[in-house]
């Protein structure tokens, strides 16, 4: 960026580093940069939505994630974001139609199933719970915090046994 101050990609990548040091304040300000010179730009959007939802200001989030699907409907982690998003604002049927596509075009996404599933739990379908868990049990390496949302869901379907079974597994695969 130094070199080419109008480079997107290495302002994103940027942005998303200063994200994973929760440097909130430095991770705007890039943005700012970016907006100079691709202010509509899906990714300047979508790292906009990622601030709003950082900031817990989702009303603006969704806002910005509209822009990002009209342009990249098929955007997995737009989708997630999205998803997250409507299930912060109690939106569950917005976030099951969000969260089941991007883990439909992603299946590897750990974040989008396991918000997929906290969404069918809180419609209290543990059916559907468990049809959207069981794919991602399956995987070689299991995310302990899918294991502990594996043990919820049995728990609200009765297996208590199954449901200690999996919180286990969490507690020592974390």
């Amino acid at each position: 960026v130094a070199v080419r101050p109008d480079f997107l990609g290495g302002h994103a990548a940027i942005t998303r580093l200063l994200f994973q040091k929760n440097k909130l304040a430095e991770a705007e300000a890039q943005i700012g940069k970016m907006k100079a010179f691709a202010a509509n730009h899906p990714q300047t959007k979508f790292l906009e939505a990622q601030l709003a939802f950082q900031k817990k200001d989702f009303k603006l989030a969704r806002s910005h994630l509209q822009h990002v699907l009209k342009s990249s409907p098929n955007n997995a982690l737009g989708l997630q974001l999205a998803g997250a998003v409507e299930l912060e604002l109690g939106s569950t049927l917005e976030a099951e139609a969000y969260l089941s596509k991007a883990v439909q075009l992603a299946p590897d996404l750990p974040l989008a199933r396991r918000l997929l599933v906290s969404t069918y739990l809180r419609a209290s379908n543990t059916a559907k719970a468990l049809a959207a868990l069981t794919p991602g049990l399956s995987r070689e390496a299991v995310d302990p915090e899918l294991l502990s949302l594996a043990g919820e869901v049995y728990l609200q379907s009765g297996d208590a046994k199954t449901a200690e079974q999996y919180f286990a597994k969490a507690i020592k695969q974390d």
